[in-house]
């Protein structure tokens, strides 16, 4: 009666975790022409090199940072309220008057808000289909020594966080969305405090 062997030693073979003897029983059990080991060693071969293949792979960049924003804004969210601070625009280009000649409406539109020694600056500009491109910089001269990397910072609308993103090392990020209309942008400078910015419609 023949002796197949199972897919657990098949696996050792691909790996190389077998005796010599053990090989060399092996490999004349698929001299033998048997269908049904050489299939299992076939696809425990295939297991084995995608096995060895893992440590080389990387994710995408963008792929790792949304999935770090996204773990933040969980923790964020289940941790003790931080305590919230409504950002009054300091700077609107759309309150500015054109330049002499200049004329039609101007390709973006830049606001400055404030708290304290923290401010963040962002432009907004029209994309194709409505949508708009939003790149912001949060910027805090008391973060000497912590550094502006990995700051949440989430848009909500009618109480849902819909995106959320972290700053660069620079303190800077990118989001895009649909409209502005509602929106609040929510920047979680530190744990416990929590910055809030009404987006103009």
């Amino acid at each position: 009666m023949m002796t197949h062997f199972e897919s657990t030693e098949w696996l050792d073979l691909a790996r190389g975790a077998v005796s010599p003897e053990a090989t060399t029983k092996m490999q004349e059990h698929l001299e033998t022409g048997c269908d049904k080991c050489a299939e299992m060693a076939a696809e425990m071969n295939k297991l084995a090199a995608m096995s060895k293949r893992e440590p080389l792979y990387a994710p995408p960049q963008g792929t790792v940072r949304a999935a770090k924003a996204l773990m933040s804004a969980q923790r964020l969210a289940a941790s003790p309220r931080a305590e919230r601070h409504i950002l009054q625009v300091l700077f609107d280009s759309a309150t500015q008057p054109l330049l002499a000649g200049v004329r039609g409406a101007m390709a973006g539109r830049q606001l400055l808000y404030q708290k304290d020694n923290c401010c963040i600056d962002i432009r907004l500009e029209a994309k194709a289909g409505k949508r708009v491109e939003m790149v912001g910089q949060v910027l805090d001269s008391g973060a000497i020594g912590r550094g502006l990397d990995q700051i949440p910072v989430s848009l909500q609308k009618d109480e849902k966080i819909f995106a959320h993103t972290l700053t660069n090392h620079f303190g800077e990020f990118r989001l895009v969305l649909e409209d502005t209309d509602n929106v609040l942008m929510i920047v979680d400078v530190t744990v416990d405090r929590r910055l809030v910015v009404p987006l103009p419609s």
